[in-house]
């Protein structure tokens, strides 16, 4: 669980980041909504952006071209940040143009005024922080529960010798290219007859060599052997 720690911290910074994105953002935008005003403006062309993976006539994005004239009677052209396929506007249509006066930039932070051009600068990175804060508090819960329940049955369990299986790799943990071994062990529960399979706790070196009798002790918990610890200080401890 030591690496679904770190997961969890590495993914709570990350939320945290694109969370003061989100923010810095949106005292960006509220402000630009405060200082802006509004005119009509007219879609002239669009822009087709390509990913540099495709090169084909029938994918890509249309960023529309729009033109306007300021307060001040400047006609102003920008290509606007948001686009789509198909293309959301007609060539010739009339739409609605907020633009800041005040800039000193050309086309004064112009843009059409649409709740996405607006605000999907916000959105993406709240939802995103979202995203991450959630699967940092997943495995960050996970974390703790495990270490209790660790705990608890290293304090409680049932001292159990169970019949050692093989060594095999985790393949569904990968971590740079590598994926941990952990050792397999059955015993049967003479109450019940009922087969019991454990598993170790992921271990980043192979074990085998250290496995030297036919036997592994598990810690188990005797009203549930589901939870269950499988005891490895047998291992170095410079590898563990």
């Amino acid at each position: 669980m030591k690496v679904v720690r770190i997961l969890g911290a590495i993914f709570l910074a990350v939320a945290l980041i694109l969370f003061l994105v989100a923010g810095l953002v949106y005292n960006h935008t509220k402000k630009f909504m405060e200082t802006s005003v509004t005119t009509t403006g007219t879609v002239t062309d669009f822009e087709l952006r390509r990913s540099s993976s495709s090169s084909s006539s029938s994918s890509g994005v249309y960023y529309p071209l729009v033109e306007f004239k300021t307060d001040k009677g400047e006609t102003v052209e920008f290509v606007s940040s948001c686009g789509s396929r198909p293309a959301a506007y007609d060539k010739g249509e009339s739409v609605t143009v907020r633009y800041d006066p005040g800039s000193t930039k050309y086309p004064y932070r112009a843009r059409i005024d649409t709740f996405a051009s607006n605000w999907l600068g916000v959105i993406i990175p709240g939802a995103l922080g979202a995203a991450f804060a959630v699967a940092a508090v997943i495995m960050l819960t996970a974390s703790i529960l495990s270490g209790r329940t660790e705990r608890w049955l290293l304090d409680f369990g049932q001292p159990t010798m169970t019949e050692f299986q093989r060594v095999e790799v985790n393949t569904s943990v990968r971590m740079n290219g590598r994926s941990p071994y952990r050792i397999i062990s059955q015993w049967e529960n003479p109450a019940t007859g009922e087969v019991h399979v454990f598993y170790s706790k992921n271990i980043w070196f192979n074990p085998e060599q250290y496995i030297t009798g036919s036997e592994v002790r598990v810690l188990i918990d005797p009203n549930n052997p589901k939870t269950y610890l499988m005891d490895t200080s047998f291992l170095p401890e410079r590898a563990e």
